[in-house]
């Protein structure tokens, strides 16, 4: 079965098991704007903590580039799904994927979880 990961999960993953990470990602799916996701989130802890972010960067490169990373842009139909399920256009980006794909939609996101819980899935319950 296809995933598409979205970034809480694919950080989510890295942080919990970051050796089984990438066989885990590997071949499945996430959209570009998963790349500024991540950005953000290292931005953000390297502003609080003394992490190593340069290797934080190397960690989730190599990650990701094992996997589909789908351009979504501005998208009539991911727009249309945001304001009908009243979610950010961010969410809605990761949930039309997943509806694409006929696939499952990881994510750590409870909100997600509870709106969609026919396709959304948390990382625990991947069985990594």
């Amino acid at each position: 079965m296809s995933l598409v990961f979205d970034a809480s999960a694919i950080i989510r993953l890295v942080e919990l098991k970051p050796d089984k990470a990438v066989n885990a990602l590997r071949n499945q799916y996430t959209v570009d704007l998963a790349y500024y996701e991540i950005g953000n989130y290292l931005w953000r802890i390297s502003k609080l903590t003394a992490v190593n972010v340069e290797l934080l960067l190397k960690v989730f490169n190599n990650v990701i580039r094992f996997m589909n990373v789908v351009p979504i842009g501005l998208n009539g139909d991911v727009i249309n799904l945001a304001r009908r399920m009243n979610i950010t256009y961010y969410d809605a980006s990761y949930v039309y994927l997943t509806i694409k794909l006929n696939a499952k939609l990881v994510t750590e996101d409870r909100e997600l979880i509870a709106k969609f819980p026919n396709i959304a899935i948390s990382v625990e319950e991947l069985q990594v």
